[in-house]
């Protein structure tokens, strides 16, 4: 048998997260805190969001405050639940963002996606 997930649409920590959006979602940000090792709390630029880490294969234990992240799944009222959740060692966070708008701009101007302001 086969299955399809659709790709994940990048959200910035400044959109508004409405589960009306609908689909799956791709948020970064750096863990404030754990809790029970199935929540996290992640922070980004003032905006928090929790994340439910219950269904992960791998246990968040590993995961502690101040590391960077990278979660995907689905909004759920105001949280994500997490299907996918990777740490992100390294990573320069300012070019990642660059290359998200430029990613955006490109959907917007070949895609008909609307493009951030």
């Amino acid at each position: 048998p086969t299955f399809s997930i659709s790709s994940a649409r990048s959200i910035d920590s400044q959109e508004e997260l409405s589960p009306s959006a609908g689909g799956s979602v791709r948020v970064t940000g750096e863990v404030k805190e754990v809790q029970n090792g199935q929540r996290l709390i992640l922070h980004d630029r003032g905006s928090t969001l929790q994340v439910d880490a219950s269904s992960l294969i791998r246990p968040v234990n590993g995961v502690l405050p101040g590391v960077h992240v990278q979660a995907v799944g689905e909004l759920e009222g105001p949280q994500l639940k997490a299907r996918i959740l990777r740490v992100l060692h390294n990573m320069d966070m300012a070019l990642y963002e660059e290359c998200l708008l430029l990613r955006r701009r490109v959907e917007a101007q070949y895609i008909d996606i609307p493009a951030p302001s």
